[in-house]
């Protein structure tokens, strides 16, 4: 039984295995989506998700791919499930989004 969504999932994978393999140069896209068996298109979008959470860094060029945009030990599994699943900045406008159906603006106050 998985307690977190496949994206989430995919998300913590991608991230050890760029902390795990990203040393000297950057992972490129093909290369990920071929050891975890996914088209690489998929893996695109979830990669630059992670890179606007500022988890990823993308290097563009010939020898391009994805680094860690801060030090492994400022990035925590919950940052990246936030970035995968598309929260906010706390996370928890969208969580109540998400089980009450409705916004929080249009939420009531009591």
């Amino acid at each position: 039984m998985n307690l977190l969504p496949r994206r989430s999932l995919l998300a913590v994978a991608a991230v050890v295995d760029i902390a795990y393999h990203a040393r000297p140069t950057p992972i490129a896209a093909k290369t990920l989506a071929a050891r975890h068996g996914l088209p690489p298109r998929h893996l695109e979008t979830l990669l630059q998700v992670l890179v606007r959470a500022n988890i990823l860094r993308g290097v563009r060029g010939p020898r391009g791919g994805y680094e860690l945009a801060r030090a492994r030990r400022r990035i925590s599994i919950a940052d990246i499930v936030r970035a995968a699943l598309g929260e906010g900045d706390d996370g928890r406008d969208d969580l109540r989004e998400r089980s009450t159906g409705r916004s929080p603006r249009s939420s009531p106050t009591w």
